[in-house]
């Protein structure tokens, strides 16, 4: 059941006014859009920014064996400052590896992890953070397994102050979705390097290869036949 209460002259369901029911639909809508087009992650970020006032996200898959970075989306964040990040100060957040370890679907500020005047006299704060003019962030695990995690930061500037409990409460309201999302397009990321992988293989095989389906329509040849059927030497394929 959804509260629906009527505070100060608005109508307000569950946490949000009513006017804002319309715009979080069409941001989940957005996040579940990206799940099957990564190029819309982008999208889906810059909306959960404005959602929860924060001013760049990123969202970003990585290979828990080796810690490396397997994929990467974000909105709002100064290219430049990104790749000095990897560079150089990802190895100086006073942040990890401690956030790494959040229970999965939990919402936490910088101050949840550590002390935030800890935080604010790290290395890396004085010289990436505060440059930026950024003050707080939002971190939350949306996947955690023994070969890959998933997570989600957003960031707020200086002037907009430290995420407070509603920014949060908002955050939790969308970590499901970017959960359902992130599995979503982890299973479609998985048969396209399946697909890769075969693809490669047969196109190094010396012998033509064709796959046929039942009506007799082509599926898929390898560099061999595609050079047969090219010719038309042996086998025509009209319309495939």
């Amino acid at each position: 059941m959804i509260d629906v209460e009527i505070l100060g002259g608005e109508v307000v369901v569950g946490m949000l006014v009513l006017d804002e029911v319309e715009k979080f639909s069409a941001l989940v809508e957005s996040i579940y859009d990206a799940a099957l087009d990564a190029a819309r992650w982008s999208d889906a970020l810059e909306a959960a920014c404005v959602f929860v006032q924060g001013c760049t996200a990123n969202l970003f898959y990585q290979n828990v064996s080796n810690n490396k970075v397997t994929s990467f989306h974000s909105w709002g964040e100064d290219a430049e400052y990104r790749d000095v990040y990897f560079a150089k100060y990802a190895r100086l957040n006073p942040l990890f590896p401690a956030s790494s370890f959040l229970k999965t679907g939990t919402v936490h500020s910088i101050s949840d992890v550590m002390p935030m005047d800890e935080f604010l006299a790290s290395r890396m704060y004085r010289e990436w953070v505060k440059p930026q003019g950024i003050l707080d962030a939002l971190y939350t695990n949306l996947e955690r397994s023994a070969t890959r995690g998933a997570a989600l930061a957003i960031r707020r500037l200086e002037r907009d102050g430290l995420f407070d409990e509603n920014a949060k409460a908002r955050l939790k309201l969308l970590v499901p979705h970017f959960q359902r999302a992130v599995a979503i397009g982890g299973e479609i990321d998985f048969h396209k390097a399946n697909e890769s992988a075969l693809s490669a293989t047969l196109d190094h095989l010396t012998a033509s290869v064709m796959l046929v389906a039942s009506d007799g329509r082509l599926v898929y040849v390898n560099a061999k036949a595609e050079a047969m059927l090219s010719s038309c030497d042996v086998l025509r394929a009209p319309k495939g």
